[in-house]
């Protein structure tokens, strides 16, 4: 599993466009590290396909005061779907950016989208 870089400042539009552009650097070169390391970063390894399972992540978070996920990466239809399930029942709001995710397959990728979108009312998955 990768591991979960959490950055203590606002995502801008230049970000997204970062995040697009390593998800697909990602995707296409099979890199298994997709983010540089900065220094204060806090970093949380995950163990399996939901962020919060067995980690910190939560209890992290909360101490932050951090509210609102915004999930990027892949596996669309394994971790981040997991993820973000995980978030909505600890009572996060989660935005998963479509352009910002990838799956293994467009039949994969749509439809876990869907289950975010329709399933989790309240998260947003659209960018």
């Amino acid at each position: 599993m990768l591991p979960i870089t959490i950055r203590k400042r606002t995502i801008t539009e230049a970000d997204l466009e970062l995040i697009q552009a390593t998800v697909r650097e990602y995707w296409h070169k099979g890199r298994t590290q997709i983010s540089e390391i900065r220094k204060g970063d806090i970093v949380i390894h995950t163990r399996t396909y939901s962020s919060f399972y067995r980690t910190a992540l939560d209890r992290t978070l909360k101490r932050l005061g951090v509210r609102h996920l915004i999930l990027t990466g892949v596996v669309t239809n394994i971790c981040i779907l997991y993820t973000a399930v995980d978030a909505y029942m600890r009572g996060y709001e989660v935005s998963v950016p479509e352009d910002c995710v990838a799956a293994f397959s467009a039949a994969d990728h749509r439809f876990a989208l869907r289950q975010i979108h329709e399933t989790l009312k309240p998260c947003r998955s659209r960018s």
